[in-house]
This record gives C-alpha cells, sequence and structure tokens, in this order.
C-alpha cells in the first residue's frame, strides 16, 4: 500500500540520497540533477506474516509529474542510476543537496532531536516508516542496512522528476 508521507521543497538543482548518517565524502551516497521546486515523497508498505510490515520503496515526485494512482503500477520510463544508496543505519533518503550540505551531512545522535540526525530517527517511528523535511524525506530501508538501487525519471533537461529507491523488490521488475 502506498501512503502519502507530505511534501518538501528542492530548492538547489539536484537532489542527495543518502542515509542520513552519512556525510558528504562518504562513497556509497550520491546525488543526481532534479527539478527545483515541490516533491511529494510516499512510502509503499507490504506485509506479509512472516515479517510483518515493511517499506519496500520509497519515492519522491516533483509536482510536474503525475504519479499513476495505481500503486501498485511499475514506471516505465524509469532508469537505474549506475550507482546504489548505501545504509548503515537502517534508513535513507531523498534530499535538497545543498541543504543536505549545509544542514544535514550526518550532523547528530539518535534520540537528539535538536539535530538532523536525531530527527530522520524520529520520523522513522512514525506509523508508515518515514517522514518528511522541509528539504527531504527519509524511511525506514525494508530489511534494514545494505545496498539499494535507485530508478529516476528524466525530464527533457536529464533532471530527475521522480526518484525511487527500491528496499524490497522484485528482481525481474528492478531490472527493467
Amino acid at each position: 500500500m502506498r501512503h502519502t508521507l507530505g511534501t518538501f521543497t528542492v530548492t538547489s538543482d539536484s537532489v542527495r540520497i543518502t542515509d542520513p548518517s552519512y556525510t558528504i565524502g562518504i562513497w556509497c551516497a550520491g546525488q543526481t540533477p532534479a527539478v527545483p521546486g515541490t516533491w511529494t515523497a510516499h512510502v509503499v508498505i507490504h506485509q506479509n506474516p512472516r515479517d510483518g510490515k515493511r517499506v519496500h520503496r520509497l519515492l519522491a515526485h516533483h509536482e510536474s509529474f503525475v504519479l499513476n494512482p495505481d500503486e501498485n503500477s511499475v514506471i516505465r520510463d524509469r532508469v537505474k542510476l549506475d550507482w546504489e544508496a548505501g545504509v548503515d543505519r537502517g534508513m535513507c533518503g531523498i534530499f535538497d543537496a545543498e541543504t543536505y550540505r549545509t544542514q544535514g551531512n550526518g550532523h547528530g545522535t539518535h534520540r537528539d532531536l535538536t539535530t538532523f540526525y536525531g530527527q530522520a530517527c524520529e520520523l522513522t517511528n512514525g506509523p508508515h516508516g518515514g517522514g518528511v523535511f522541509p528539504w527531504g524525506c527519509v524511511s525506514e530501508s525494508g530489511y534494514g542496512d545494505g545496498s539499494y538501487r535507485i530508478f529516476v525519471v528524466n525530464d527533457a533537461n536529464s533532471r530527475a522528476v521522480y526518484v525511487e529507491i527500491v528496499f524490497i523488490g522484485d528482481e525481474a521488475e528492478e531490472e527493467m
């Protein structure tokens, strides 16, 4: 089931996809060009008898991108980035790149709600396993730590209007 987490604003020309505990120089996170403006974040959650509820995907899209109302549909024109997002703290997010550099950047500690990282941890404790900052979104990462595929849909200027992190998915579907 897809749940809307809320909206956030991208003010720079790219988004950073990262575990919120990571600093800018880490090898297992990165950036992709993106359209500035208002973005909407969603999580896709599935429940199974063995594992309970898990976040399968975190996705965000620019206001110009029309998301199919069928939550089980796969975006056909998405492309896989040539790098994956590493996760060491059981969560990952999509953030305005410049704001992450100045305000996030792995700053803080768990349970310290005055810090970026503490706030990110708190957002993942909500009913849908994620939430939004004014400048990004974060969610639990499926089964936790690992390396996760990232898909985008770009506009005519090669800037993302849709970003999807797949934590748990069908391998055949992900290779599209």
